[in-house]
């Protein structure tokens, strides 16, 4: 059910989810979920792994700085790409005028660390030796419009990924209060409180046990969101023979346990979790969905590539 292909070869991503073709969730067994979720490692200002009572306290701030569009809401994929996109033209004027010395409200070449210099030579276009608030802010958009570009998704299956990656990452699940597969600024203001809920044993801070998706839940609602194409909530007998849906043909139709021609996300949740716990302790891990993807348990990755 994944777009795309899992490897054992260090490739971070359990999942490819087609939101702007961005990997949006990261992490291996084994591996800091909260190091690698950009959101998350966003809100782990000390990169300890951990999401402290300060951190807690402090994530609305965060959150608003990862509104690269500058519109006042967090969606899917800024959340996922936290950080990874270059600063927001806000970011970027506060960050550099905190070097303006004089308090003038421009920068001379000379009030910049070396460290930066290359920016103020890029942003004096006019190349009068100072450099103003518009140009800086002209410049973090150039930055952003001369990253590349991926192909964008179909529509309707990108607005399911968004809502798939709101749902199945907690951290998220947790700040979308209303659902809407985004975060507006009432929500953002409400972090605190809603991160709080999360910290399971109490203990005011929030761990990679407390965070982590459910890898089964990711697996099966990114192949619902790619082949439930009527977005009903069911697998039909027709979307399952789609020709996309063709690796994972058995797996579908075999979940129909109750033969009413449709495969519920439940349903299909206890197909691969027969298929994939190999171990049969009711937990099932990426390395097991790798692993049921490799044997053809599933789906081998190289008939499923797009």
């Amino acid at each position: 059910m994944l777009e795309g292909n899992l490897r054992p070869d260090g490739m971070k991503s359990l999942m490819l989810l087609a939101v702007c073709g961005v990997c949006v969730l990261r992490g291996q067994d084994g591996q800091s979920f909260i190091k690698n979720f950009p959101l998350l490692a966003a809100l782990d200002t000390d990169h300890d792994g951990v999401i402290s009572a300060a951190e807690i306290a402090a994530a609305p701030g965060v959150l608003r700085s990862l509104d690269h569009d500058e519109d006042g809401k967090l969606s899917a994929e800024e959340c996922a790409e936290a950080g990874e996109r270059g600063p927001s033209s806000s970011d970027l004027v506060k960050t550099l005028m905190a070097f303006d010395k004089n308090g003038d409200g421009k920068l001379e070449r000379s009030e910049l660390p070396e460290r930066l210099q290359g920016l103020f030579d890029r942003g004096d276009v006019n190349k009068d030796g100072v450099l103003t608030v518009d140009e800086i802010r002209k410049l973090a958009q150039s930055d952003q419009a001369s990253r590349p570009k991926e192909p964008e998704p179909d529509p309707a299956f990108r607005k399911r990924m968004e809502r798939v990656i709101m749902r199945v990452v907690p951290v998220l699940a947790a700040l979308d209060t209303d659902h809407n597969a985004e975060i507006s600024e009432a929500e953002m203001q409400n972090a605190p409180a809603a991160l709080k809920k999360l910290d399971k044993d109490g203990d005011g801070r929030l761990t990679d046990d407390e965070v982590t998706p459910d890898w089964l839940l990711v697996f099966v609602a990114q192949g619902m969101a790619q082949f439930d194409t009527d977005g009903d909530g069911r697998i039909s007998k027709e979307e399952a023979n789609a020709p996309k849906a063709a690796p994972f043909r058995a797996t579908l139709l075999a979940a129909d346990r109750n033969h009413d021609g449709f495969a519920t996300e439940e349903e299909i949740m206890a197909e691969v979790r027969a298929r994939a716990d190999l171990n049969h302790d009711g937990v099932v891990t990426q390395d097991e969905i790798q692993r049921a993807m490799q044997s053809g348990a599933l789906g081998k990755d190289e008939v499923h590539q797009q």
